[in-house]
């Protein structure tokens, strides 16, 4: 009689224990395939391919987003630099004439145009040679990159009058910067892993439509989208709302929706 007993109090544990299991791998299941829900946030209306850092984009119509920002046919956005003497880096900030430079893209060579000057053509995929890497920029800046010769030196110098300057790519073989290690004013949830090469904060920059009727409301002369460089353009959103938590975001056609919120902060 008590064996018996027992053996029903061991199969109804062993039954119990076969139910909650089965319950735990049900809901595990039915939530890794539940379908993600997307909130749309606003419509594409222009994207921008910067090549090189502070000099003039490229008005695109496709392009493919990459962990370490938009990229068509092989270049990806600001992927080459120009550096000073002291080995630094040099933008718009600091040489306006940069701001004059036209890059086009052709099946291998990156052309690049200025007001009085011959056409520059460098290499769009360079070899990786160990003999030119130069490593550039101080602290966090700082980054290995991929000298690209005597010739766009020489092109580079002559165009903005200043004595040093270099042209830099960062090869696809080379490290690029990791944005947590850049300390900012604002919350800032960068990831380890998450990688951009001269971009100022992260791999992307957007703006919707939105911010920039805002702003020019309050200016005399108005702004436009080449005083901001942003590779992505939203329309449909409140104005500002790149500034809230739309960061880590995933194109489908012209629609922007949300996937993942990381970085609530993306100018």
């Amino acid at each position: 009689m008590v064996s018996l007993l027992q053996d029903d109090a061991t199969s109804t544990f062993i039954g119990l224990v076969g139910a909650s299991v089965l319950k735990y791998g049900l809901t595990t299941w039915l939530a890794s395939n539940r379908p993600k829900v997307y909130e749309k946030v606003g419509k594409v209306s222009c994207l921008q391919l910067y090549p090189v850092k502070s000099c003039r984009g490229l008005d695109v119509q496709t392009a493919e987003c990459t962990p370490i920002g938009l990229s068509q046919y092989g270049v990806t956005d600001r992927h080459w630099i120009i550096s000073c003497k002291k080995n630094e880096w040099m933008n718009g900030n600091r040489e306006p004439k940069l701001l004059l430079v036209s890059v086009k893209l052709h099946d291998d060579t990156v052309e690049m145009t200025a007001p009085g000057m011959e056409p520059l053509f460098v290499p769009l995929n360079p070899k990786l040679d160990p003999a030119m890497i130069r490593h550039i920029g101080t602290g966090p800046t700082a980054i290995d990159t991929l000298d690209c010769g005597d010739e766009a030196a020489a092109w580079f110098t002559k165009h903005t009058g200043r004595e040093g300057v270099r042209l830099n790519y960062s090869h696809p073989e080379l490290e690029k910067r990791q944005s947590i290690n850049f300390k900012y004013p604002w919350e800032h949830y960068a990831q380890p892993g998450d990688r951009m090469a001269f971009s100022n904060f992260c791999a992307y920059m957007m703006m919707t439509k939105e911010s920039l009727a805002a702003l020019n409301s309050e200016l005399d002369s108005p702004a436009t989208i080449n005083n901001f460089r942003p590779s992505i353009m939203i329309e449909g959103s409140p104005a500002f709302e790149e500034v809230s938590s739309i960061e880590h975001t995933l194109i489908l056609s012209t629609d922007i929706v949300v996937t993942e919120t990381r970085y609530p902060h993306v100018i």
